[in-house]
C-alpha cells in the first residue's frame, strides 16, 4: 500500500487538533491550580474599555473565519460541543463553543458571561500559537454555589472585537 507523502514543514490536521486540545487543557488546569476558579470569585461589572484604552484591532485577515457560538452541556474529544441546548441544571458545568473556524497565528480569544445583562465572569484569554483550521474554541464556566436561576449569554471576543453570543436560561 502507498502512503501520500505529506508536505514538508505543515503539520497534519490531527496534528493541528491535538495541539488545539492541550494548549485547552494546560490553560484550564493552570487556571485552576493558580486559583483561577471564578466560582469563588464575586461577580464583578466589567466595564467596556474607553476609547483611548482600546488597541484597534483587525478582523480582516482572510485566515480568520469563525464558526457559531452554541451553549453545551459537554465537549467531545476535539473541543467540539455535544449536546447544544439552551436551557441548564443550576449544577450544570457550561460550556461556551466557537465552532468549525479557522484563525491565524496570533488571534486573541475569550468568553464573556452575563446573567440578566450585567457581566458576571470573563473566561482566560486564549492565543493561537500557529494557523488553525476546522478547530472548535470551548470554554467552560463552572459556579461551586449552583448558578442562579435567570437568563444567561455568554459572548465571544476575537482579537478585542466583539464577535457573536448564545443565550441560555439556568432553571
Amino acid at each position: 500500500m502507498k502512503q501520500q507523502p505529506q508536505q514538508a514543514g505543515r503539520p497534519s490536521t490531527t496534528t493541528l487538533i491535538i495541539g488545539v486540545v492541550v494548549v485547552l487543557v494546560v490553560l484550564f488546569i493552570g487556571s485552576r491550580l493558580l486559583g483561577g476558579g471564578a466560582a469563588d470569585a464575586a461577580p464583578t461589572n466589567t466595564p467596556p474599555p474607553t476609547a483611548e484604552a482600546q488597541t484597534e484591532q483587525d478582523n480582516s485577515d482572510d485566515r480568520l473565519n469563525l464558526g457559531a457560538v452554541v451553549v453545551a452541556e459537554n465537549v467531545n474529544r476535539d473541543g467540539c460541543a455535544v449536546d447544544v441546548t439552551d436551557r441548564f441544571d443550576d449544577d450544570a458545568t457550561i460550556y461556551a463553543v466557537l465552532q468549525d473556524s479557522a484563525m491565524p497565528e496570533g488571534t486573541v480569544i475569550f468568553a464573556r458571561l452575563y446573567r440578566d445583562d450585567v457581566a458576571v465572569e470573563d473566561s482566560d484569554e486564549l492565543t493561537a500559537p500557529q494557523d488553525y483550521t476546522n478547530v472548535c474554541v470551548n470554554f467552560a464556566f463552572d459556579s461551586a454555589d449552583g448558578w442562579q436561576s435567570g437568563s444567561y449569554e455568554v459572548e465571544f471576543f476575537v482579537n478585542g472585537n466583539p464577535y457573536q453570543s448564545a443565550t441560555f436560561s439556568v432553571r
